[in-house]
Order: C-alpha cells, then sequence, then structure tokens
C-alpha cells in the first residue's frame, strides 16, 4: 500500500462523514423552519389576544368611570336630601317664637284617619310631602 492510497482512503472516509453530517444538519433545519412557521403563527395569535385583552381592559375602565360618577351623583343627591331632612327634624322640634305647636286641621286628619293614615301625616306641610315623596322615588 502506497502512501497515496491510505491518503484517498483517510479523504474518502471523512467525505462521506461529511455527507452524513450534512444530510443530518438538513433534516434538523428543515424541523426548524417548520418549528418557526408554527411560532410565527402563534405570536400571531397572541398578539391577536393581548389587543383583544387591551381593548376590554379599557371599556372596563370607562364603565368603571361611568358607574363611579352615576354613584357619585346619587350620593351627593342622598347628602342633600339628608341635609335637609336634618335640617327639616332640626325645625320640627324647635317651634318658633311666638307661635303655638303644629296640629292637624281636624277637617284633613279625620277624613284621612278613616282611610288608614295618621293624623300626623295628614297634617304635614306641602314642602314635607314633595320632600319625601323625592325620597321614595331615589330609593
Amino acid at each position: 500500500m502506497t502512501f497515496g492510497l491510505v491518503l484517498d482512503v483517510v479523504v474518502a472516509t471523512l467525505l462521506v462523514a461529511t455527507i452524513a453530517y450534512c444530510a443530518v444538519l438538513h433534516r434538523r433545519l428543515n424541523e426548524f423552519r417548520a418549528a418557526s412557521g408554527e411560532m410565527k403563527n402563534a405570536m400571531a395569535a397572541f398578539t391577536q389576544a393581548m389587543l383583544r385583552a387591551e381593548a376590554s381592559t379599557a371599556g372596563l375602565k370607562k364603565a368603571a368611570l361611568d358607574v363611579g360618577e352615576e354613584l357619585q351623583a346619587r350620593i351627593d343627591a342622598a347628602r342633600a336630601i339628608s341635609n335637609e331632612l336634618q335640617f327639616l327634624s332640626e325645625d320640627a322640634h324647635v317651634p318658633a317664637a311666638g307661635t303655638a305647636p303644629r296640629r292637624p286641621v281636624p277637617e284633613l286628619a279625620g277624613g284621612l284617619a278613616d282611610s288608614g293614615l295618621l293624623a300626623e301625616e295628614a297634617a304635614r306641610s306641602e314642602a314635607e310631602r314633595e320632600l319625601l315623596q323625592a325620597m321614595r322615588q331615589v330609593r
């Protein structure tokens, strides 16, 4: 065997090993490309889901602000009515100077007592009735 023949056998063996390695590398690259396409599809779906979630969050924030504003308006109205009632309650306990305490009007009290209403309720002023009606509507 000559040196040239041994060198040819070594080179041929290295070429076969290189071809086998290239075949394995080619198969792995194809798998990577296929997985890369799937990853792109998954990322696109994730992006769409994220955009929908952001839109939903913005809608929820707006709804919460609207409800908060409505609730604050109701609280303000209730406070105003509460203050009026407190004022009327304090006023009702202290008779005005030089006046007699309020008593039911006999004509009204007698007619309404038959229908089951208290005589005290019959004697309320028109302003008190309107206030009570407004309070019932707020509930």
